[in-house]
């Protein structure tokens, strides 16, 4: 049997159903039910009504994705400018800033504790790398080669 895709399916169901009002004019025995030539082109058809229908729903669902994109780079984009304006202008006024569900942030000051502690392990991680570099770079002691056995 050879492909069976969609638009496969869909021809040989067009040409089935036309053979069927082309040429049979009597009912038939088809999947264990006695069935009329007009149910049986029904049947056929209806698949490709209903591929049909997805093709029109997908392209409108992309249709709407692409609108959704767009309107929210905008809302986005409109938040983000209305954001930094009510901050500036409503400065140190933290209930009106939350109506508009904005917090001032505050940049954190390390402690001189954690400044210590942060340069030590930048220390420690330099003297590290330059241990690996000269490692690196110092050669490899010399074997003496084997000495044939007399």
């Amino acid at each position: 049997m050879g492909k069976n895709s969609k638009s496969t399916r869909n021809e040989r169901n067009r040409l089935a159903a036309a053979g069927v009002q082309k040429h049979i004019t009597t009912p038939l025995v088809l999947d264990g039910a006695t069935r009329q030539p007009t149910e049986v082109v029904s049947i056929l058809q209806d698949p490709i009504a209903k591929a049909d229908a997805t093709t029109v729903a997908e392209g409108a669902y992309h249709q709407a994705v692409a609108a959704e994109k767009a309107s929210t780079a905008l809302a986005n984009a409109v938040y983000d400018d209305l954001k930094q304006t009510v901050l500036i202008q409503f400065k140190g006024q933290p209930t009106i800033l939350a109506d508009f569900g904005v917090e001032e942030t505050t940049p954190k000051v390390p402690t001189t504790a954690a400044k210590a502690e942060a340069a030590a392990k930048r220390k420690a991680k330099a003297e590290a790398k330059k241990a690996a570099e000269a490692a690196a770079a110092s050669p490899a002691p010399a074997t003496p080669p084997a000495m044939p056995k007399p």
